[in-house]
């Protein structure tokens, strides 16, 4: 399935086990965003004792140069807080803090429903 958002210009190539996301950047030139394993719901059933029905989801999402700002975030259409963080140029590039030494980097946590996929949506100026 392929959707486009004309608002923020971005593409969802998204397959049985995958997904694709790419952008047209400030320079009119599509950019890749991610290529990966799908977040969807979970497949089957796990009962008992360290079953769990939910988990904490966090996104590091990597602002390079063409980007452009973060303004909001929506988690299955619903704006959701995300924290911003400046370019740091003493941090480890895979660190699990939301630091980056070439860019900025937003973060954005949430509780799921192991049941069910999620959409995350970040829209930039």
């Amino acid at each position: 399935m392929i959707y486009y958002n004309s608002q923020t210009k971005s593409f969802l190539l998204s397959g049985r086990n995958y997904s694709y996301c790419m952008y047209i950047n400030r320079a009119g030139l599509l950019q890749h965003l991610y290529w990966g394993k799908k977040i969807g719901a979970a497949e089957g059933d796990f009962e008992g004792e360290r079953a769990c029905h939910e988990r904490d989801i966090t996104i590091k999402y990597h602002c390079l140069k063409d980007v452009g700002m973060v303004r909001r975030v929506t988690v299955n259409g619903e704006e959701v807080p995300f924290k911003r963080t400046k370019r740091e140029a003493g941090a480890f590039p895979l660190d699990t803090s939301l630091s980056a030494p070439d860019a900025y980097v937003v973060g954005v946590s949430f509780l799921a429903d192991v049941a069910k996929e999620q959409s995350v949506v970040f829209f930039c100026e």
